[in-house]
């Protein structure tokens, strides 16, 4: 909470992004709610090797985190969440967070979502976003 509360610049955040590989799980989950709080862009790749954590919990704010911070370049990294992560929880953060990116790429992942994915709650947040997502053809 102190590191979203000091907004220190993403080129002090060495330390702070070390542990997201930490061997304890809390500490992983602190630390990667904290960069979401922050302009983690110097650390992405320290956040997509996150998605591969064990804890659903670091794997969802990781997908929250890039979104804010990662741009474009991170639609990729949150489309394989949406389709080939195993908590309903990160496929729904996913859905969320490609919403804001839009593209006709992100609209055919989250057609597929709401079409195949076996949980409802990630069906709704998928037909949410696609209900509000712009496309330009």
């Amino acid at each position: 909470m102190a590191i979203g509360d000091i907004e220190p610049a993403s080129n002090q955040l060495g330390l702070a992004a070390s542990l997201v590989s930490a061997p304890d799980t809390q500490v992983r989950r602190a630390t990667v709610r904290a960069l979401r709080q922050v302009d983690a862009s110097l650390w992405l790749s320290v956040l997509v090797s996150a998605l591969r954590d064990s804890d659903a919990e670091v794997r969802q704010s990781t997908v929250a985190a890039l979104g804010e911070s990662g741009g474009m370049s991170m639609a990729i990294e949150i489309r394989k969440r949406l389709t080939e992560d195993s908590s309903p929880a990160v496929r729904a953060e996913a859905a969320y967070q490609l919403g804001k990116f839009g593209g006709r790429d992100v609209k055919l992942a989250l057609e597929q979502t709401v079409a195949k994915d076996p949980e409802s709650g990630v069906r709704r947040w998928a037909e949410g976003e696609l209900k509000s997502l712009r496309v330009s053809d």
